[in-house]
């Protein structure tokens, strides 16, 4: 409006324009006051919780490089181009061996049938208002919603009655062993996987999935109960509370440095199995959940927690 009048030096036009500039600067500069108090709160809770892989990852995404921006993959600048293609790799990279995965299929179904007949009690396992409470305090915040838009603030902040409802939800899908089909949908986000390499090849991407924020309370609920009987090696760290790369590369150096240190000669074989987190064979990962009740260290219990984890394909 102060343009199209001439952009006048005085009178009510001109007031107005220094008004609305004046509110202008003073709200960027209240957001710029509000995105360092953010990164700081952010910061303070990782060294709080001793989270050093948090902090880390909180600093590197506030104060690390500028983001190239990367307009062609694969040589195509389609936008619908890219993500077919995308598509097409990721659907790929899933494809498992039919001739395997019928073999393991075959071994599921003949443990599944004396599984169940063994585990008839299965249906008693329940999940209370206080467990999903407790669950969705833990859940972390200020993450991407899936493909439903809900995220964790909204279960956190939501009325107290959704617990209830979340509770009868839970309750009925471990009774009648159906999960809703939401629960397995998903939109799949490429991230760079070398930031400083070629960004423009697709095979320097991963994917992941933005899932339900309910499917991800009602997992939590179900390795809540389970917590137990999930024991794994001491040297394993992936994929495990507190551990990660650091503490495999501490414990590799310590033996490096036990046997030189002696005069020892030590050798070193690194495996690099590609995408072998996505090739997993389901069936063969609940054929060895069925078989882990026959460990004499687990009680009944985990007999039917194992029973209500297929309920999640």
């Amino acid at each position: 409006m102060w343009t199209d009048n001439g952009r006048p030096k005085q009178g009510a036009i001109f007031e107005i324009a220094r008004t609305v500039k004046a509110k202008y600067k003073n709200a960027i500069r209240q957001a710029d006051e509000d995105y360092v108090i953010s990164v700081s709160d952010d910061l303070h809770d990782c060294l709080l919780r001793k989270d050093q892989s948090g902090f880390w990852q909180t600093w590197h995404s506030k104060f690390g490089c500028n983001k190239t921006q990367v307009n062609c993959i694969d040589g195509s600048c389609d936008p619908k181009v890219i993500a077919d293609k995308f598509a097409a790799m990721f659907e790929n990279v899933c494809n498992v061996d039919e001739t395997v995965n019928n073999r393991f299929k075959n071994e599921f179904y003949s443990l599944y049938e004396e599984y169940i007949a063994q585990s008839a009690d299965h249906r008693k396992l329940y999940i209370d208002v206080e467990l999903i409470d407790r669950c969705i305090r833990r859940m972390k915040l200020r993450k991407a919603a899936g493909h439903d838009g809900i995220e964790a603030e909204h279960l956190l902040h939501a009325h107290p009655i959704l617990i209830n409802v979340l509770s009868i939800l839970f309750n009925a899908i471990v009774r009648y062993g159906y999960v809703p089909n939401g629960f397995g949908n998903g939109i799949i986000i490429p991230l760079a996987k070398d930031k400083l390499g070629n960004l423009s090849n697709i095979r320097n991407y991963r994917g992941i999935t933005l899932s339900s924020a309910i499917a991800k309370l009602f997992e939590m609920c179900l390795i809540e109960l389970a917590q137990e009987f999930l024991i794994t090696s001491d040297l394993q760290f992936g994929f495990k509370k507190k551990l990660g790369c650091s503490h495999a590369i501490n414990t590799m150096q310590s033996v490096i440095n036990y046997y030189t240190a002696r005069g020892s000669t030590v050798n070193v074989c690194a495996l690099d199995i590609v995408k072998a987190f996505d090739k997993v064979n389901h069936y063969c990962l609940y054929t060895k959940l069925i078989r882990k009740k026959s460990s004499s260290s687990v009680s009944r219990c985990n007999h039917k927690l194992v029973q209500q984890m297929f309920c999640l394909c």
